[in-house]
């Protein structure tokens, strides 16, 4: 898939709602189901890995698993799709990013280190490492409402 400008990702975005078995593993046909579903609603893209999509409980095959057949189907439908590589470790952050980046998506989601509110040096450092990380897919800063750090829209614009 093409990487999107900040300019061109608009309109209505679905996020996955990860379905789990009673075993507690992930249930891949319904999520596949899911997937279609969403690709035949009329939004205009789709992304992985927000707090619906319980991005800070998955572990590391969970996460390439759902990031893999969501890049498949929306290829196949010609579907713009993010993925958010946000994790409450930094490093496992940073380490999904570079596994996602094969997979071409639009964009990617992140947030920032969440074990302390950074300083505006610290986020830059981070978000630059993120971006070269990303091999010009461009980012796009979730700010979830358990962040340690409120961002204000002035401080968007900084970082």
């Amino acid at each position: 898939m093409k990487p999107l400008s900040g300019n061109e990702i608009r309109g209505t975005w679905a996020t996955l709602i990860l379905p789990w078995n009673e075993d507690d593993t992930l249930d891949e046909d319904r999520l596949a189901s899911e997937i279609d579903v969403i690709l035949e609603s009329g939004v205009n893209g789709v992304y992985a890995h927000g707090t619906a999509g319980e991005f800070h409980t998955i572990d590391k095959h969970e996460f390439d698993t759902i990031s893999e057949m969501l890049a498949v189907r929306c290829e196949a439908k010609k579907m713009p799709f993010q993925i958010g590589v946000s994790h409450t470790n930094a490093h496992i952050s940073y380490e999904r990013l570079k596994r996602a980046v094969d997979l071409k998506p639009s964009a990617m989601q992140v947030i920032l280190p969440d074990w302390y509110p950074v300083t505006n040096d610290e986020a830059i450092s981070f978000l630059r490492a993120m971006a070269e990380a990303a091999n010009g897919i461009g980012l796009v800063l979730y700010n979830p409402p358990h962040a340690k750090r409120e961002l204000h829209p002035e401080e968007f614009g900084l970082l």
